[in-house]
């Protein structure tokens, strides 16, 4: 059987070659998503920069630790890894950050930084502002000057997003 368990929610399990084509497929299109944002945000640095806009190459993040709080790819949540380092260059660095039901983020800060969401879900966020709940799409992107925050997923799917954040000329 090719989804692995039969009526309720669908799996891909077992090792029929259905199984391992849909999860090759998968893992193709995930893994495509993530290089062409890769690939997306670093020419739009190159076209601010083409622009006399403020370059952001090359050095510490542009935004500095806040209140002693762990950076977005280190913070975890209770002692577990969420984010997975995909990509890092003298320009910027790419992460992978996933969520299951019921997983969070510990509070932390980013810099500025462009994110993507490759499974959305419901999270809840808490920053200065106070605290938010909201269903993210699948697809969905959103850009940042940086932030402290920390987040909660609260809906019944894994969330799964990529974060690239950009590097300041010393």
């Amino acid at each position: 059987m090719m989804w692995g368990q039969s009526g309720g929610r669908s799996l891909i399990t077992g090792n029929s070659i259905g199984a391992w084509v849909l999860r090759v497929l998968i893992f193709a299109f995930m893994t495509g998503g993530a290089l062409a944002i890769i690939v997306l945000a670093t020419r739009f640095l190159g076209a601010a920069l083409a622009q006399g806009e403020p370059p952001l190459l090359s050095g510490a993040l542009i935004m500095q630790q806040s209140e002693n709080l762990p950076h977005a790819f280190e913070a975890g949540w209770k002692g577990r890894k969420v984010c997975e380092l995909l990509e890092e260059t003298e320009e910027m660095r790419a992460a992978r950050c996933t969520f299951p039901p019921g997983v969070g983020h510990e509070k932390h800060w980013h810099g500025p930084h462009f994110g993507y969401i490759v499974e959305g879900s419901r999270m809840r966020t808490t920053d200065a502002a106070g605290t938010v709940e909201r269903d993210l799409k699948s697809g969905a992107s959103w850009k940042s000057d940086g932030n402290v925050h920390e987040a909660l997923n609260v809906g019944e799917r894994t969330a799964v997003y990529i974060i690239v954040e950009f590097k300041k000329q010393d």
